[in-house]
Formats: C-alpha cells, structure tokens, sequence
C-alpha cells in the first residue's frame, strides 16, 4: 500500500515536471522567434531607404524596389526579407507608428507581444540622413 502511494506521488510529480519543461520550451522558442524577428527587422530597416504603410503592410524601400515587407496578421507575423519568407507565431498587439512629420515616411514602429507572464515592448526608430537603423531594443519587463 505505502509502495502504490510512494510509486503515486513519483508519477503525478514527475508529470507536472514535464508540462513545465514542455512550457518553458514552448516560451523559449517563442522568445527565439521574436530575436530573429527583430533582428530580420533591423536588417531590412538598415537597408532600405524609406518605411512606408502599404495596404496593411509595413513596406521597406530601396531604390525604387520592395526590399522587405513585414504583416502583422492575427496570429502570427510574416516578414518577407527580399525572395526569404519567415514566418513568426507572434501576435503583436498595439501596433503604433510615429510619422517624419507629414509625410508618409515612418520614422519608428512600436508593439508589443505577450507571453505568459510578461510583455516584450518592441521599438524601433528611422534615422532618414541616410539609411541607418539608429535605435532597436527588446527589453522585458
């Protein structure tokens, strides 16, 4: 009898351990998949000559040609980096964009994405005297 409740207690322990490796995974590749999403958005952005909103997408110029394209769709972000498409299981959410002035040109994104118990407030800012990427930060808090 003590041997049944002992081998009991082993199991049900043993069972919440993996769910909560299996959850920690599930966040990292999560976490993974907004570095590469953030590092793919710098690269498109130090590129490009212009940031402009395009039927819904954020569409990065560059002498005349769509360099890359970024959707923020409902489930997930997809962002098209010249002929590579990667597709991201992110949801952004509060999507913002600052204008240069009155024109088209977008000089900073902002969202946020959130996991389980924390957000990941994503920035980045268009240094138009040039096509230079002048600030792009992840921070949690």
């Amino acid at each position: 009898m003590l041997s049944a409740i002992l081998l009991a207690f082993v199991v049900t322990v043993f069972s919440f351990l993996m769910n909560r490796v299996r959850s920690e995974n599930n966040n990292m590749d999560r976490m993974e998949d907004l570095l590469l999403l953030q590092s793919g958005l710098q690269e498109a952005a130090r590129m490009c000559d212009s940031v402009l909103i395009v039927d819904d997408q954020i569409c990065f110029y560059r002498a005349g040609e769509t360099g890359a394209n970024a959707e923020f769709a409902d489930s997930l972000i997809i962002l098209h980096l010249h002929e590579a498409c990667d597709t991201f299981e992110l949801s952004a959410e509060n999507v913002r964009f600052t204008y240069l002035g009155k024109t088209p040109l977008i000089s900073s994104i902002e969202y946020d994405i959130d996991f389980r118990s924390f957000s990941v407030p994503c920035s980045m800012v268009k240094e138009y005297d040039g096509a230079v990427m002048v600030n792009a930060k992840i921070s949690i808090r």
